[in-house]
């Protein structure tokens, strides 16, 4: 984890604390996008809110091409 990941994992921990969040977990999941090795998208976190709802954050402090098509994708698909 490093330290951008590290100052959301407090935000969350704190979420957790006050009762909007259920748990938070991190890279908890693999997403296959399609066939193919480089073909997965691992978000940063997995957030289960206090409803249920199951969220997936990503943070970057840099956003490279192949991410935001990456992102794109598996919100198309999940």
């Amino acid at each position: 984890m490093n330290k951008l990941e590290a100052a959301y994992a407090q935000h969350l921990r704190a979420q957790v604390l006050t009762g909007r969040l259920r748990a938070w977990f991190f890279e908890a999941v693999k997403l296959k996008l399609a066939e193919g090795l480089a073909c997965n998208y691992t978000p940063d976190f997995m957030a289960i809110r206090d409803d249920g709802v199951v969220e997936f954050h990503e943070v970057k402090g840099h956003w490279e091409d192949d991410a935001r098509v990456k992102i794109k994708c598996a919100a198309d698909k999940y």
